[in-house]
């Protein structure tokens, strides 16, 4: 049987870095295909291809055994190629059932509600629940996540290529995903899942294969592999296991706000060498409470000034950065990056960590800077003057993670700080939250990665509907059926 998509020698290079070199894959029918690898390690642009985003420097591509040319994205579609996006593709000013309409077979003029009915069934069919008649853009990063995975389903499909979906979605919405997944595998589809997560890969795919800098280092069988070879596979060396939370004495109250209380109180706080964990499933609250947090709202928030608490309701974003609060936000290219400035700049976007003599930069300590806070984020990048816009998104959100934490914050707001990370750069991420906690700073962490949560949390507190209704110590007995319980308003402490 000849293989639905066959890749043959695919070269890419962007200048002087080649971010594809000789790659061969072969895509057989009703296959599951895991591809892993580091982020930068050319994941990403190899789909591209496929999709026809990007055209390969060297190398052919075969479509049922024929020679095929995908030079564009409609020629792709046109063959029942389908790919879910890591960075999304969708209309803001638009409501979801139009952006779904743009991404399905044209059907001639139908009227708003036709295409509500038509998102309606989409959504019926495959589980994903998100409203209709939503604007885009005023959706939280997980419901955008799953219009997405709506638009790539919106047709039929006989190569669906999924760039980390399950990036913002809860336990439950992976297993609804995945058993869709496997339906249209049963019907003869192909898939090719990119993720970082050992488990989800292992899980589901027929297929692994590890990329490494721009090479297949490893393509096999399910069954020939485990968690230990494909993360072997994808950095080169064994990699160590994290370390247990040390428990620590806390110190002075950082932050305090009503935002953080939980049933019974009237504000709740975060203390000096702190990690308070946020679950809850995503549109719960999440984006409102840390935008409440760094200024972006304005809601009551009392900040620890050295002598006292101050209310700092009023106070502007650039005071909050001076007194010491760092944000790692949810989407990095809305709110994180200038995507056209360079790796440079956007390491000082605030400009509040320039090196200067008086009033001028001292552009030769802020280029050394620059280079020791990328050597150390280990941030892939052709060079200092390269823009954002160029580097992988695992590589953009390691240069946020390096700028933020570069200010040594009193109260880091971080929000899904490992999301589209490879396991080795999630595990320096880690480790940078807990020095910081060691350090005596205070964290509050939003992530929908419950094991995230666990591992770094010195107590966690379920979002639903807007509030706080009940906390757990992530030691506890049960700890991780209580969160889940309350994550879905099964269980408060009310």
């Amino acid at each position: 049987m000849n293989p639905l998509l066959e890749l043959t020698g695919i070269t890419k290079r962007f200048g002087e870095v080649v971010a594809l070199e000789g790659v061969s894959l072969r895509i057989s029918p009703g296959r599951i295909i895991a591809l892993l690898g580091e982020n930068g390690a050319g994941k990403s642009t190899l789909m591209r291809i496929c999709d026809g985003l990007l055209r390969p420097d060297a190398g052919e591509i075969a479509w049922d055994g024929q020679p095929v040319h995908l030079t564009g994205p409609a020629v792709a579609r046109s063959l029942g190629i389908g790919m879910v996006h890591q960075h999304f593709t969708l209309v803001p000013a638009m409501t979801v059932a139009e952006n779904l309409a743009l991404a399905a077979p044209p059907r001639g003029v139908q009227s708003p509600s036709a295409l509500v009915r038509s998102a309606n069934a989409l959504m019926e069919r495959t589980g994903l629940k998100v409203d209709p008649c939503a604007l885009a853009g005023d959706l939280p990063v997980g419901l955008q996540q799953r219009v997405e995975i709506l638009k790539a389903l919106s047709a039929p499909v006989r190569l669906l290529i999924l760039d980390e979906p399950t990036a913002v979605l809860t336990p439950r919405e992976t297993t609804e995903l995945f058993n869709i997944l496997r339906q249209l595998r049963d019907d003869g589809a192909s898939i090719v899942l990119i993720t970082h997560k050992l488990p989800e890969a292992l899980a589901i795919a027929q297929e692994v294969v590890v990329l490494r800098h721009g090479r297949v280092v490893l393509d096999a069988n399910r069954e020939e592999v485990n968690a230990e070879a494909l993360s072997t596979a994808m950095v080169g060396r064994t990699l160590e296991q994290p370390e247990a939370l040390i428990p620590l004495e806390t110190g002075e109250i950082i932050v305090s706000s009503p935002l953080l209380a939980c049933p019974g109180q009237e504000t709740g706080v975060i203390r000096a060498g702190e990690v308070l964990g946020v679950a809850g499933v995503d549109g719960n609250g999440q984006s409102e409470l840390a935008e409440s947090m760094i200024g972006l709202r304005n809601a009551p928030v009392t900040v620890y000034t050295g002598a006292s608490l101050s209310p700092a309701d009023e106070w502007p974003i650039a005071e909050r950065i001076a007194w010491g609060m760092a944000h790692i936000p949810d989407d990095r290219h809305t709110t994180g990056l200038a995507l056209q400035a360079s790796v440079r700049d956007n390491l000082f976007l605030a400009g509040d960590t320039l090196p200067r003599f008086g009033v001028f930069i001292d552009r030769k300590r802020a280029e050394s800077t620059a280079r020791d806070l990328v050597d150390r984020y280990d941030v892939r990048t052709s060079g200092m003057s390269a823009p954002v816009s160029e580097l992988s998104g695992g590589n953009q959100q390691k240069l946020i993670v390096a700028r933020e934490m570069n200010r040594e914050p009193k109260l880091l707001v971080a929000v899904n700080p490992t999301r589209g990370l490879d396991i080795g750069a999630t595990g320096y991420v880690h480790q940078t939250i807990k020095a910081h906690r060691e350090r005596g700073g205070a964290t509050l962490l939003i992530s929908n990665e419950l094991e995230e949560l666990l591992g770094l949390s010195d107590r966690i507190a379920v979002l639903y509907a807007g509030r706080f209704i009940g906390e757990v110590l992530p030691g506890a007995p049960e700890a991780r059926e209580r969160i889940g319980r309350m994550m879905t308003g099964t269980e408060s402490e009310a």
